[in-house]
């Protein structure tokens, strides 16, 4: 965890000392809070509940698991499609931090749904 809050703080630290909004210093330490979940999870399923670990709430996480590096591919190119509509549009209705998670949820919904139906095709399902 220390090393997240790192990140998270060198990428603010980095934003700052730029004196602009430029959001490529916030995704610098991306891989580092990838990992930070992941080791989170896996600790927390495996070490302080491990019922979690079995039964229907295991399945659920293992199927949207296997979907997550469709959507991690996937959403840069939604984005480059559809972000400048959905924002301009959301940015209307609601403040611009509910508008980036309600990107969050489209992006995971579009990403996923994409990824169920590209494991059906039987090249691909053997690469994701």
């Amino acid at each position: 965890m220390a090393a997240a809050f790192a990140a998270i703080g060198i990428s603010c630290l980095c934003l700052y000392m730029s004196g602009t909004t430029d959001e490529n210093c916030l995704s610098l330490f991306d891989y580092v809070l990838a990992m930070e979940v992941f080791l989170f999870v896996k600790y927390m399923t495996t070490v302080r509940f491990p019922a979690l670990s079995s039964g229907r709430t295991a399945k659920t996480v293992c199927f949207l698991g296997s979907l997550t590096l469709g959507i991690y591919l996937l959403d840069h190119y939604f984005k480059l499609i559809m972000y400048n509509g959905y924002e301009r549009l959301a940015e209307r209705f609601m403040p611009s931090l509910f508008a980036s998670f309600g990107w969050c949820v489209i992006s995971m919904l579009l990403g996923g749904s994409v990824t169920v139906i590209l494991k059906k095709v039987p090249l691909v399902k053997r690469i994701l």
